[in-house]
C-alpha cells in the first residue's frame, strides 16, 4: 500500500505545515497543540456553544464537540484564517467550494503531518491494526486516520506517476522542430527525422 514511502514528496499544502512545525520546533505528535499554533499566527481561541468559525483574530470552537472533533474544527478554521481572506458570502460558488475543499483537507496535514506519519508507519502491521495504532499516537479517531492514510497513498501514487512521466520525457528526442506543409504539421528532431505528424484541424 505504501511503496516508495521513503522517497515521499509533500504537496504544497503539506509543506506549509512542515515549515510551520519546523519554526515551532514541533517534531512529535504529542507536541501538536492548537493553542501554540494559534499563538504563532497571532490568533486566539475561544470555546462557545456555537458552530466553529473565525471571528476576526479569534477562532471560535464549538464547545459541544468531542476533543478530537474540536481539534479538527480548529485546523479547518485555521486554514480559513491564514489562507482565505475575504467574506465568503460575496464569492462565487466555485471559489467558495475550492476554499472549503482546502479547509477540509488541511486538518489531515496539521494533525497527522506526513513527516511524522512516515516515521510512525509499521508496514508489518495489518491495515486495521495500523490504523488503530496510528490513531492512538496522533490522538485522532480511527475514521480520521483511515482517511489520512488514503491521502498519503494517493500522494505516493501521484509522485510515482510524475516520476514515470519524467522518465518517459527523457527518452523523447530533444530539440524537436516543427515543419508545416499545408494543413499538416511535421514534428522533427534536430536531424530532421520526422517523429510524428498532426493535421491542424485536429488541434
Amino acid at each position: 500500500m505504501f511503496t516508495d514511502i521513503n522517497s515521499y514528496k509533500p504537496s504544497f499544502l503539506e509543506q506549509i505545515v512542515i515549515d510551520t512545525y519546523q519554526q515551532l520546533g514541533i517534531s512529535h505528535p504529542s507536541e501538536i497543540d492548537m493553542y501554540t499554533i494559534a499563538d504563532h499566527f497571532g490568533l486566539s481561541i475561544m470555546e462557545l456553544d456555537v458552530r466553529s468559525k473565525v471571528m476576526g483574530s479569534t477562532i471560535v470552537i464549538d464547545s459541544r464537540l468531542y476533543p478530537e472533533e474540536q481539534r479538527e474544527d480548529f485546523f479547518h478554521e485555521l486554514t480559513h484564517a491564514i489562507r482565505h481572506a475575504g467574506n465568503q458570502l460575496g464569492m462565487t460558488d466555485l471559489f467558495r467550494e475550492a476554499q472549503e475543499t482546502e479547509a477540509n483537507r488541511m486538518p489531515y496535514y496539521w494533525l497527522v503531518p506526513s513527516f511524522m506519519l512516515i516515521e510512525q508507519i509499521d508496514l508489518s502491521l495489518p491495515l486495521p491494526w495500523l490504523i488503530k495504532q496510528l490513531a492512538e499516537i496522533f490522538n485522532v479517531t480511527e475514521k480520521f486516520m483511515e482517511k489520512r492514510l488514503q491521502l498519503l497513498k494517493a500522494r505516493i501514487e501521484i509522485n510515482a506517476a510524475k516520476h514515470q512521466l519524467c522518465a518517459a520525457m527523457e527518452k523523447v528526442p530533444k530539440y524537436a522542430l516543427i515543419r508545416t506543409i499545408g494543413l499538416t504539421e511535421y514534428y522533427c528532431d534536430a536531424l530532421g527525422n520526422v517523429l510524428f505528424t498532426r493535421r491542424r484541424a485536429e488541434l
